[in-house]
């Protein structure tokens, strides 16, 4: 949002520039002595002043959204059936904006003027509210927080209408580009969402008005589990890092207190806490080992797997707190563990199930019934049946695209798989307008019938995504 003000006045500037050696021609688009702006420095526009520009230049733009109706606001804020076109508060990320910009670069007929346009970003900016001052999107009570790694950007989904409704850019927030979000953790009222930051050795905590309210130094923070019962919050270490320390974070949720706990292998990385808050679970990815630590005293007992390295990704708790899975990396083969009343810092392995395709981090329906493991390379989410370690459906879709991190909603209707689409194979709508950016999305998986039913718009490599449980 910033770049764009800063690159609106580096183009006036050499728009000025070209004044005083004659008239210029902007690539592609109208002169730029044609491009005068008239827009008001009084205040932002309301929907009413940007209502007729909508209707008769915008969404005209809209080719892949037919149903955006811009006649009324609350029509306008729905939609269409594939998601939202404008982002309130951030008018470089809506869809609205990027598929107008892109109409002017290309000089088509009926495109904004510039003044047009950054009447329209003023609006989007300043919140996107209808004629009476309503803030779209503020009765949102189940949000959906996704990192986006590469973008410096968490992306907001409301999880019961899956729909994107906002952001949060870092780099608005004193955060360089390559800050890195990697998880988020969600507290379960809502009121704040914590998110962890590889590049800048930060874990952050906001309230629900995407306020920063808090910040915890901790180096090369990775994957998080928040813990209701006993307000921590507990983290691990990212896998980008070579030579992290051997120790996970547990920050105390009310005053922000770190406590560091020794696990004595490489490179913790796979983290999961039971459904009770009293043992955490880490595993290395250099070792076949598996932490099982004690949260309120530290004491901490490791397990050996024995066999070659399986570099175990990510951990998922049955519900029930006696069981959990995980996927190796390495060695595609997805591991079921059982949890033992009476050594519940053992966790000892029961079955296991050769999926391949780099087992990422799996996540339980609310039932326990079921595991959804996104699988990295292979590009499909596999369903494994909790009591019988069977697969009973492979989930394909374009989308799922290098898929990484997914969150189930506490119902259990939807499963929120990120698809990275670093390489690129997953191509947006409007491929015009990104050309060849590898921007990641959200799948959205209906777990009645298995099957993707709507993609959302994320960021540069989206990884870990949390919902309230």
């Amino acid at each position: 949002m910033k770049r764009r003000f800063l690159f609106l006045a580096a183009a006036l500037l050499l728009t000025v520039a070209a004044g005083c050696a004659g008239s210029a021609q902007t690539t592609g688009g109208p002169a730029a002595t044609d491009e005068t702006s008239d827009v008001e420095n009084s205040g932002a526009p309301s929907f009413g002043d940007v209502q007729p520009l909508l209707e008769d230049t915008f969404v005209p733009l809209l080719t892949e959204d037919e149903e955006v109706d811009a006649s009324s606001w609350q029509r306008f804020i729905e939609g269409s059936e594939h998601g939202t076109v404008v982002i309130p508060g951030d008018a470089e990320h809506s869809l609205l904006v990027e598929v107008a910009e892109h109409a002017r670069a290309e000089g088509r007929t009926g495109a904004p003027t510039e003044a047009q346009l950054e009447r329209v970003r003023q609006w989007i900016e300043a919140g996107a509210k209808s004629g009476a001052g309503t803030a779209p999107y503020a009765d949102v009570q189940n949000r959906l927080y996704v990192a986006n790694e590469a973008g410096a950007l968490v992306t907001i989904i409301d999880a019961e209408e899956n729909r994107v409704i906002g952001t949060v850019d870092l780099t608005e927030r004193g955060f360089g580009p390559k800050a890195k979000p990697h998880d988020t953790a969600v507290t379960p009222d809502g009121t704040y969402w914590y998110v962890s930051l590889i590049g800048a050795n930060r874990v952050l905590k906001f309230n629900r008005d995407n306020e920063i309210v808090g910040r915890v130094n901790m180096e090369v923070p990775g994957l998080m589990e928040y813990d209701a019962n006993s307000g921590r919050l507990f983290v691990g270490r990212s896998m980008s890092a070579v030579d992290p320390p051997k120790r996970i974070g547990i920050i105390d949720g009310s005053d922000l207190s770190l406590r560091q706990v020794d696990v004595f292998f490489p490179r913790p990385h796979a983290l999961e806490v039971d459904p009770r808050g009293k043992q955490v679970y880490v595993a290395s990815l250099a070792r076949n080992q598996v932490a099982g630590v004690n949260a309120a005293t530290g004491e901490t007992k490791l397990t050996s797997m024995g066999g070659p390295v399986n570099t175990l990704v990510h951990f998922a708790v049955r519900p029930d707190g006696q069981a959990m899975a995980a996927g190796g990396q390495t060695s595609g083969t997805f591991f079921f563990f059982d949890i033992a009343a009476e050594t519940p810092l053992a966790p000892t392995v029961t079955d296991s199930l050769q999926l391949g395709g780099q087992p990422w981090h799996p996540s339980y329906t609310p039932g326990g019934d079921r595991l959804y493991v996104p699988q990295k390379t292979a590009g499909t989410v596999s369903v494994i049946d909790a009591q019988s370690h069977e697969v009973t459906a492979t989930i394909r879709h374009d989308a799922l695209a290098q898929p990484h991190g997914s969150a189930v909603r506490s119902d259990g209707r939807y499963v929120y798989v990120t698809g990275s689409n670093v390489e690129g194979t997953y191509a947006p709508r409007y491929p015009g307008v990104f050309g060849d950016e590898t921007r990641g999305v959200v799948a959205v998986i209906d777990t009645q019938t298995n099957e993707v039913v709507k993609v959302l718009r994320a960021d540069q490599d989206p990884s870990g995504l949390s919902v309230r449980p």
